[in-house]
């Protein structure tokens, strides 16, 4: 009798823990299944994907810009389509000096999304605003290429877009951000000046003659981290689960004699 009490207590004490961790385990599932659905199934519904393009003249000062730019010249450029005269580089490359700029422009818009486009939704997780990329975007009409320096009408991913020019006035002629759904304007920031929307929004870098760097930046909320977060737990998850199922059947039926 004492046995079986001892056994009793002891399992009693060892499945504590174990149901402590399921019922996190499920609240976590629940919570990143709650994120993925609404982060991705949302965007579309989503009216503020739609938000109005906005001019920002001082997302960083004109010698912010400039330091910034400078910086940009030591990065690697690649071309994502040939037929552009279009360049992108990572900004997160960047030495601690140019990333400095890069989250203080970041920072900075941020506050004016929140203002403008009602952005900011951290659906509990204790995150706001969420990187979603941050590139530099170098139009250069030397380069080779059957298209002008610029990039025709197109959405972004995420749910908020910006754009701050980093070239001096005289780099370049043309230029600026139009936005088809809103009449054709176009709009030109002046050297540290930004220009944000709704990711949505449809809009294109108009050619120019010269060469045109611009930082740009794409953000979401803070739930969509939360539902990344999950679907690599879930794929560490059931990578994991795949190695032991390998190991299981090598060991029972593999015949190492």
């Amino acid at each position: 009798m004492r046995r079986v009490v001892t056994l009793a207590t002891f399992a009693t004490v060892a499945a504590a823990p174990w149901s402590a961790y399921v019922r996190e385990l499920q609240a976590r599932v629940a919570a990143g299944v709650q994120a993925t659905r609404r982060c991705h199934k949302g965007v579309r519904s989503d009216p503020r994907t739609r938000c109005a393009p906005r001019l920002v003249e001082d997302a960083l000062a004109p010698e912010d810009a400039v330091r910034l730019l400078e910086a940009s010249h030591r990065l690697d450029w690649h071309r994502p389509n040939p037929r552009h005269r279009t360049e992108e580089a990572e900004a997160s490359v960047l030495e601690d000096d140019g990333l400095a700029l890069v989250k203080k422009a970041w920072e900075r818009l941020a506050d004016e999304l929140r203002a403008h486009c009602d952005a900011g939704d951290d659906g509990g997780t204790g995150r706001d605003l969420v990187e979603v990329a941050t590139l530099l975007k170098r139009y250069d009409s030397r380069a080779p290429g059957l298209l002008g320096a610029g990039l025709p009408q197109h959405t972004d991913h995420g749910r908020f877009s910006a754009t701050v020019l980093l070239s001096r006035p005289d780099d370049f002629v043309g230029g600026g951000t139009r936005f088809v759904d809103h009449g054709n304007a176009t709009m030109f920031p002046r050297q540290g000046g930004a220009v944000l929307h709704g990711a949505l929004v449809r809009h294109g870098a108009e050619p120019v003659e010269g060469v045109r760097v611009v930082l740009a930046l794409f953000y979401d909320e803070g739930y969509c981290t939360t539902s990344v977060e999950f679907i690599l737990e879930a794929l560490g998850a059931l990578a994991a689960l795949a190695v032991a199922a390998s190991l299981a059947w090598f060991l029972l039926f593999v015949d190492t004699g």
